[in-house]
């Protein structure tokens, strides 16, 4: 069966059945365009989300992808105040080992900042196994989550939120990292409703918690003004959450 995909009008072939046996909403769409003799149109959906998605068919888990970031260096000052670049996704220490981010932030020792981290840190989702990625892409996470929720595959729902749980867990919030959170909250935000099938987003709540354990840095951002006023939801959410601490 051929789909195709995003604005690129991507082609991409999946057998039928593999398709049919995760999603009844797919299956229907297959239905209706084989006696047609005529491929799947997912105008609105990007390939490589697509790709991936037919990746966690045939395998059963999806492979991160990358953060394809502008700036692949950071510049950063050593003792003697004289400016450096460090690859991003390797330690300042010269190794080759590679990690999630580079430079490792200030740490927010405040009482409430360890209690929104320990309650984000305690989230669990079904089990479901999250290899640490290298540099990951953890908008990509949000984007693949949204297309399962449309069509209504609840396994590989889970398995982005056990995913983009475990990269935030191991994700270094340093300054130049804040604008992709912020891309982050944004995107859930606005692709996401707050109740599915009758309960709360499973997304909304982990991309708030994490955004909670880090909102001091957000304050200081010029984006996120921007980011509050696009999305009234958020400001709701902050603000009870900040009135439970009263």
């Amino acid at each position: 069966m051929t789909f195709v995909v995003g604005e690129t009008k991507t082609p991409i072939r999946i057998h039928a059945a593999v398709v049919q046996d995760l999603s009844d909403p797919l299956a229907e769409l297959i239905v209706q365009q084989v006696s047609d003799e005529q491929p799947v149109i997912l105008g609105d959906v990007e390939a490589e989300t697509f790709t991936r998605f037919t990746e966690f068919a045939y395998r059963g888990t999806y492979v991160t992808p990358m953060a394809h970031d502008a700036e692949m260096t950071i510049t950063a000052h050593d003792e003697d105040g004289d400016v450096f670049t460090i690859q991003r996704g390797y330690p300042v220490g010269g190794t080759s080992s590679p990690v999630a981010r580079t430079i490792s932030p200030v740490r927010n020792t405040s009482a409430s900042h360890r209690r929104y981290f320990e309650q984000f840190r305690s989230l669990n989702f079904y089990d479901v196994p999250a290899m640490v990625s290298v540099n990951p892409n953890i908008m990509f996470h949000a984007k693949l989550y949204a297309f399962a929720t449309e069509f209504q595959i609840l396994s590989l729902q889970r398995q982005c939120l056990s995913k983009l749980h475990r990269d935030l867990c191991e994700f270094y919030m340093n300054p130049c990292n804040v604008g992709a959170v912020l891309d982050l909250v944004d995107y859930v935000y606005t692709h996401t409703e707050r109740h599915e099938l009758g309960e709360g987003s499973s997304l909304r709540n982990l991309v708030f918690r994490y955004a909670m354990c880090h909102v001091d840095k957000f304050v200081v951002d010029e984006r996120f003004e921007q980011v509050l006023r696009n999305n009234v939801a958020l400001s709701i959410d902050i603000l009870r959450e900040i009135l439970k601490g009263l």
